[in-house]
C-alpha cells in the first residue's frame, strides 16, 4: 500500500529519530513501509549527496483471526528491514 506523503526537513542533526505514523492498518494483513531521506555529505574529504532508502515489511495479528500466508511476509530473499544507502560524490 502506498500513500501520498511527503516531508521536507532543513539542518536535522544526526541523531534525529526517523519516524512514522502508518494510519488505518488492518490486521491480519501485510504491509511494507518504505522511503528515503536524501542529505548532503563529506567523507573523507570529499563532498556528496547521499540517498539513504528503506523498507520495513510488518503486519498487525489480533491473535485469534487464521494469518493469510506468512506473518509479514519477510524470508532470507525478503527480510523484514532493509537498507540502501549511495552516495552520489560532487564533481
Amino acid at each position: 500500500m502506498q500513500l501520498p506523503y511527503h516531508d521536507k526537513h532543513t539542518n536535522v542533526a544526526v541523531n534525529y529519530f526517523w519516524h512514522s505514523s502508518v494510519p488505518n492498518n488492518r490486521r491480519n494483513k501485510n504491509y511494507t513501509l518504505f522511503g528515503n531521506c536524501t542529505f548532503r555529505v563529506k567523507v573523507g574529504g570529499r563532498t556528496g549527496t547521499a540517498n539513504l532508502g528503506f523498507s520495513f515489511r510488518y503486519s498487525l495479528f489480533d491473535g485469534i483471526s487464521r494469518l493469510i500466508g506468512q506473518g509479514s511476509g519477510a524470508t532470507a530473499e525478503k527480510p523484514s528491514y532493509a537498507t540502501d544507502l549511495k552516495i552520489a560524490y560532487d564533481s
